[in-house]
């Protein structure tokens, strides 16, 4: 069923289908309802944009803040390393002090068995030296009793007396 709609003066009425739920109008009503959810659409839209650019500005500052987390991390990770390499410079030093002291104390070993050595030469010079020294006093003697005993004979005296 349709409704009829009486026009303004100079407006034309427009027919809708009843069975749409639709009735005449006029050009000028139905600029009004049209305008009117154009409106309200752009409204919507207008809500929509001021959502979506809140939505970007947290996406952003989320980013941000990923980035910035992304950099702390890279910094700790470079901290890291450079405290794994001190470690590392402080092992290496650590065993070029202990190899630097088996050295000297192979040095000191070294110098302990030249010394023993050494003492060892000492010792054993000595002791000849003690043996030839009784040889020569032994001989000294001999000669000494020989010469006494010849000058004796002959009336000489020895250097000795």
């Amino acid at each position: 069923m349709t409704k009829i709609v009486r026009p303004a003066d100079n407006v034309e009425p427009v027919e809708r289908s009843s069975a749409l739920g639709l009735e005449k109008v006029t050009t000028q009503e139905d600029i009004a309802q049209v305008a009117a959810q154009l409106a309200e659409l752009t409204q919507t839209v207008e809500a929509m944009a001021k959502d979506l650019k809140a939505m970007t500005e947290r996406a952003d500052t989320q980013e941000a803040r990923s980035d910035t987390q992304e950099a702390r991390s890279d910094t700790q990770e470079a901290r890291s390393d450079t405290q794994e390499a001190r470690s590392d410079t402080q092992e290496a030093r650590s065993d070029t002090q202990e190899a630097r002291s088996d050295n000297w104390r192979a040095i000191a070993d070294i110098q302990d068995d030249d010394a023993l050595m050494q003492q060892e030469r000492v010792d054993l010079a000595a002791r000849e030296l003690a043996d030839v020294s009784r040889r020569l006093q032994a001989a000294a003697t001999l000669l000494q009793d020989s010469g006494d005993s010849g000058s004796r004979i002959s009336g000489k005296r020895s250097f000795a007396e």
